[in-house]
């Protein structure tokens, strides 16, 4: 995903709302690499460089019609590949969760 809080607040809510099973997922976040990936080359990134059109951009990778759950998904997802060719053939999950990744776990509503 890219901002994982924001996305992970949207599962949340559906969790608290809903009457759903418990979960548990990892997760990768593009726009918490790219920050590690600037703070560690000491880059400084303007104001708006983290949004994902703008980090696609850093790559070299084409534009897009923002704001559509399908293309946003894509996008992050290039995005993501993107950022995995640039840490290099040696790069693992391992390696990734620690520039930007994180778990989350819901437990069943309350009365389930």
């Amino acid at each position: 995903m890219h901002h994982a809080p924001l996305e992970l607040s949207f599962l949340k809510q559906a969790w608290q709302n809903e009457t759903l099973p418990a979960f548990s997922a990892s997760w990768l976040d593009t726009l918490a690499i790219e920050r590690t990936k600037a703070n560690r080359s000491q880059q400084p990134i303007q104001d708006g460089g983290f949004r994902l059109g703008a980090c696609r951009e850093r790559y070299g990778l084409p534009e897009y019609q923002g704001h559509d759950a399908l293309t946003d998904a894509l996008a992050t997802a290039e995005l993501l590949l993107a950022q995995i060719a640039y840490q290099g053939r040696d790069c693992r999950l391992q390696d990734l969760k620690q520039l930007g990744g994180g778990r989350v776990s819901s437990r069943r509503a309350k009365g389930n």
